[in-house]
């Protein structure tokens, strides 16, 4: 028989009841030692032997020499308040402590019980000996009429004798004021024993309670829902834990911040849980916009856990820590129901069947690198929950970051689209010195990416569609940003590629059946740049449109040139008169096509699509079409159009220069990505179909980092053929490798 040393007050002795009986119906009853003020409460419970102690609630060395001389088994002495030095050496030293290390008193309770790990699986409280009789003439008494009307019960129980609410006169009028007229508003009465309040609770519609033993009372009965109210004098381990049951809690020293939310949530009774879902966010930066919040998800408000950044950090914002909250939503929810953790503020589709899954932001249409929301399983978090650190959840991205990390190694899909952001009222004004909170996050996530080998956000582009054979080392060292075109039967592909400096030439290879490479020769060589060709045919001549540029000049500009591929070099070269394509600015991502015989060049993409004639070197007025939304930045470039389902059909790269994590010289926060577009087949060419997510993200994996022009998080695509069923698509990965992808229809994302 396991033996229990409690010799104060109810509200310990009530929360040391669910272990008791569970020890119980494990087949192992237990005893507690305890004092003769409180032990008339065990009497409402068959599982426990009550053994009374004459001493007083804190001599808990008599109690403990008590239970030696009456030969029980040595006590598990559970009394964590009292004398200090008492506690010390009859509570702590005994279990290996020095002293608390939990989150509040009950939970240390169970930990010097060395149960904690019980903690969220919300054991029952149960009381089987009820005194119906007591219960009855308790109820009389209260209401002589026998007729109440139809009005719902609101139980208050405002009286605190070791934690008195310093509001409560005021909490009451409020109360009864504004809820007097649609609420019977009864104060709960004295009874004999504490239990035998039970009846009333189950005949209540709400609960409002201070941090007193009428509040533990209601974990007997779970449908009872609880305003609660929780000491937080003199540190917040003092207060009563949040508890399931309860639909908003609140610590002392925040009431008279929150009052206004608290009458809300008591005019939104009684909401409705989702019986599929369960949302949480963080409510402590930012409050709940709709009050029905707190009874069908789990917003968790300032102070609902026992720790936090202001706390533990000296930090001068309060912020929960993730863990604290993940596990108070595995207490909330029921077994099999989807947890969906999100930031403030985020919208969600009916996420039902998915998971566990993860989403990045998209914020008026855009796409940004930050994670707004994480769905699993209860039962997938609560496995989950030893692999995440103990990160602060706050409004910055490295808990996110590292939570997707836990996510993806736990084999987590992106989901990216089922939910969006409103963007910010007003922006938080620039820091001038990093604060406690996001050092901490910082070091935690750059920990966890280093010792488990998290060096990119996305898998290599080899990683995520098929590649077809190429061998690149017979191609120019280091070649990138390829074209293909099928031509007099031969597969060819145009590249970039560097010698000693930064300025690069181009070069023509030819490609057989398995890749392999049948002819490589220089196409265009001297002291400019010469960058990304674009291999296209016109008039049944093979062209090829590429870059000529002064970098590595201070000041570099390009421009854009068509020439003839000859024999052995371009011919013909022309430089249309383009907008801007003077040799003053930065032109680049053209891609020319033939169409009915005639040659027309996509110039711009965005803010709108504009296309021209080209004629030698002269371009005819623009044919100008809206552009079409992408969240993933503006589209550029890509390949010319290929014939598909009776449109045109091209792939585009587009960059957003938002990326965080990874840090890279050569890249800054660039990030390219790769997606298809449909056009109309004839001029002006509107493009009516986008894809709804990309095709292939820029990954900082991939490529030869060791070459000294390797810029990571690059996708460019610059040529496509079609196959049957398929695509074939030539795109330069990293700055450093050559690249062919077959694509899919289906992984064309229209």
């Amino acid at each position: 028989m396991k033996c229990y040393i409690q010799l104060a007050d109810y509200g310990a002795l009530l929360n040391l009841l669910p272990l008791c009986l569970a020890d119980a119906e494990s087949g192992e009853k237990s005893c507690i030692v305890t004092t003769k003020p409180y032990a008339d409460l065990l009497e409402g419970v068959s599982y426990v032997d009550c053994k009374v102690v004459d001493c007083q609630p804190y001599e808990m060395d008599k109690a403990v020499d008590w239970t030696l001389d009456h030969g029980l088994r040595p006590g598990i002495c559970t009394q964590v308040n009292g004398p200090a030095e008492l506690v010390k050496r009859y509570t702590y030293e005994p279990v290996g402590q020095k002293s608390a290390v939990t989150t509040s008193w009950q939970k240390e309770q169970w930990k010097v019980a060395g149960r904690l790990d019980r903690w969220d699986d919300c054991l029952p409280l149960k009381f089987d000996r009820r005194n119906l009789v007591r219960e009855t003439r308790l109820w009389r008494d209260t209401f002589p009429a026998k007729n109440l009307g139809k009005k719902p019960i609101m139980l208050l129980a405002l009286n605190g004798n070791s934690s008195p609410f310093p509001n409560k006169d005021l909490l009451a009028y409020l109360l009864k004021t504004t809820f007097g007229d649609r609420w019977r508003i009864v104060e709960i009465p004295k009874a004999a024993c504490l239990y035998d309040l039970l009846g009333f609770y189950e005949k209540a519609s709400l609960l409002v309670a201070v941090d007193s033993a009428p509040l533990h009372l209601a974990w007997a009965v779970r449908s009872l829902p609880v305003i609660a109210f929780a000491n937080d004098q003199p540190i917040m381990w003092a207060g009563s834990s949040w508890r399931p049951n309860m639909v908003w809690y609140c610590r002392y020293g925040d009431w008279l911040d929150r009052w206004q939310e608290m009458m809300s949530v008591i005019e939104a009774h009684p909401g409705g849980p989702n019986p599929n879902m369960l949302a949480i966010w963080s409510a402590y930066e930012s409050k709940p916009h709709c009050a029905f919040s707190f009874w069908d998800a789990l917003p968790v408000s300032i102070g609902a856990c026992g720790r936090d950044s202001a706390g533990l950090l000296k930090d001068s914002k309060r912020v929960p820590y993730l863990r604290d909250c993940i596990r108070m939503a595995i207490q909330k929810a029921k077994p099999g129901q989807m947890i969906n953790l999100t930031r403030p503020g985020v919208r969600t589709v009916d996420l039902l069947g998915v998971g566990p899954a993860y989403s990045y932001r998209m914020q008026e249409g855009s796409f940004a690198p930050i994670c707004d929301l994480f769905t699993a399983p209860r039962e997938w978090w609560k496995d989950a929950l030893q692999d995440i650190p103990d990160l602060l959840l706050d409004s910055g991205y490295w808990w996110s970051e590292t939570l997707r990390a836990v996510f993806l190694r736990r084999g987590a899909v992106d989901i990216t689209g089922v939910c969006s952001r409103p963007k910010p009222e007003k922006s938080s004004p620039p820091l001038t010195e990093i604060p406690p909170r996001m050092k901490h996050n910082r070091e935690l996530c750059e920990k966890y990416m280093t010792d488990n080998g998290v060096t990119a956000r996305y898998p290599a582009v080899s990683e995520q569609v098929e590649t077809l054979p190429l061998d690149t080392s017979k191609l120019y060292p280091g070649g990138y940003n390829p074209t293909i075109i099928e031509h007099d039967g031969k597969l060819l592909m145009a590249y970039r590629y560097h010698g000693d400096t930064l300025a690069t030439s181009l070069a023509m290879a030819q490609i057989g059946a398995q890749g392999d490479i049948l002819a490589n020769d220089q196409l265009c060589t001297g002291t400019s740049s010469f960058d990304d060709p674009k291999l296209f045919v016109f008039e049944g001549k093979l062209r090829v449109s590429y870059i000529k540029s002064r970098w590595p000049s201070e000041n570099p500009t390009c421009v854009v040139k068509v020439g003839t591929v000859g024999v052995s070099n371009l011919q013909d070269i022309i430089q249309p008169n383009f907008p801007g394509n003077d040799g003053q600015s930065m032109q680049k991502n053209a891609v020319f096509f033939e169409r009915n015989g005639v040659l027309y060049c996509i110039w711009h993409c965005s803010p709108t699509q504009q296309i021209f004639t080209v004629s030698n070197d002269t371009v005819t007025p623009i044919q100008e079409t809206e552009c079409p939304r992408w969240a993933y930045g503006p589209i550029k470039g890509g390949t010319a159009p290929l014939e598909y389902d009776g449109k045109l059909l091209r792939f585009f790269h587009s960059t957003l220069d938002n990326e965080f994590a990874f840090p890279h010289k050569m890249s800054a926060r660039r990030r390219y990505f790769m997606g298809a577009c449909l056009m109309e087949p004839s001029a002006p060419f509107k493009t009516v179909a986008v894809s709804k997510r990309p095709i292939v993200f820029g990954s900082e994996s991939g490529g030869s980092p060791d070459l000294f022009h390797f810029k990571p998080r690059v996708v460019f695509p610059g040529g496509a053929i079609a196959r049957d069923g398929h695509f074939i698509v030539a795109v330069g990965v990293n700055d450093s490798q050559c690249a062919l992808l077959k694509i899919s229809l289906k992984e064309l994302n229209l």
